[in-house]
């Protein structure tokens, strides 16, 4: 009777997040975003597409197209559900409820993995001009955007 109540019973929900934005050069020059700090650091946006809250805790990011999880989110890293996540990019240590990590932007790539390392989501993106953000639109398409988005919907 267990058995058949485990195999009725519906498998568990898989989140989906994923890379949604990217901003690899970051200038105050442009009036760009800052941080607690007032630095205009570098920074990438994720999305949850899932409708139920996230914990990041435990799940990785990698700037480098082979080598594996450089670093990991600190377990309470919440993403709530079909919601945006701002990660600043520039090695200070996540404070003030901002998330910050040492993993930079500058090779072109970036990396998510799961807690099991398994890779969800990657980019790789040409060279953009600073202060524009590589976009990615509700089709999986990706664009340069002249006016970065962080927090809201892209396009």
């Amino acid at each position: 009777m267990l058995l058949w109540l485990l195999a009725c019973a519906d498998p568990p929900e898989v989140p989906e997040i994923r890379i949604n934005e990217i901003l690899p050069e970051n200038t105050t020059a442009g009036g760009g975003l800052v941080d607690y700090e007032g630095e205009s650091a570098d920074w990438f946006e994720l999305w949850n597409a899932s409708p139920f809250h996230v914990d990041l805790g435990g799940m990785g990011l990698t700037n480098h197209p082979e080598n594996p999880v450089l670093w990991t989110f600190p377990e309470g890293t919440v993403i709530g559900a079909d919601s945006p996540l701002l990660v600043f990019a520039d090695e200070t240590l996540t404070v003030n409820a901002e998330i910050h990590t040492p993993v930079r932007l500058e090779t072109g790539v970036l990396r998510l993995f799961d807690a099991d390392g398994i890779e969800v989501d990657g980019v790789a993106w040409p060279p953009i001009r600073a202060d524009h953000s590589w976009a990615r639109l509700d089709d999986g398409t990706w664009f340069e955007d002249d006016t970065p988005t962080p927090l809201e919907p892209n396009g």
